[in-house]
């Protein structure tokens, strides 16, 4: 057992003795952007962090410190956009440095679900694996959460996709001290 499921709480023994055993580690991400204006602007992240430590408690596995910065394409004030290219280069190059320190199963979780962003990261990491030799014994997996979880499925067929019922929801059970409840009700997108 790991005395933290928090790769950034490990120490470096701590973290080589992890691998002799188990070489997972969870790689989510977020980004910093609008969510209406009952939301603060780092659900995304909120989401991936949390998500992230509840598949690495079920896994018995690491999960990296949450990756902050990916391209939104929304315009208001504190949205923080990376240029979609440049979000999938840095995450090859995290996961070819996790790969180099003997991790051989690293799964990617979305907490953003931005079409670009994921695009460009299928695509990266695709053409990654490709030219990266030492990436062949490497297991990549791009797991984004709405994929396994069929009411989050349901939801979009409702256009239920940013700053709605479920994104809402989601913090209401972690971290509810951050929703705007009384903006909440009166918002209508």
């Amino acid at each position: 057992m790991i005395k933290s499921h928090r790769m950034g709480e490990l120490t470096v023994r701590e973290l080589e003795t992890y691998l002799k055993g188990n070489q997972t580690v969870i790689l989510p991400y977020g980004v910093v952007e609008q969510h209406g204006y009952h939301l603060p602007l780092d659900t995304d992240i909120r989401n991936a962090a949390v998500l992230g430590d509840k598949l690495a408690e079920a896994l018995d596995c690491v999960v990296a410190p949450t990756l902050n910065y990916c391209f939104s394409g929304g315009m208001l004030t504190g949205t923080v956009n990376v240029k979609p290219n440049t979000f999938a280069n840095l995450v090859g190059e995290i996961i070819e440095s996790l790969a180099r320190q003997g991790f051989r199963n690293i799964i990617v979780l979305p907490g953003h679900g931005g079409s670009e962003s994921l695009f460009h990261l299928k695509e990266s990491l695709r053409i990654l694996k490709w030219l990266n030799p030492a990436l062949a014994e490497v297991f990549i997996m791009l797991a984004p959460p709405w994929n396994f979880m069929p009411r989050w499925v349901e939801a979009f067929k409702d256009r239920d996709y940013h700053a709605g019922m479920i994104e809402t929801s989601l913090l209401l059970a972690w971290c509810p001290e951050v929703v705007r409840g009384e903006i909440a009700l009166d918002e209508t997108a």
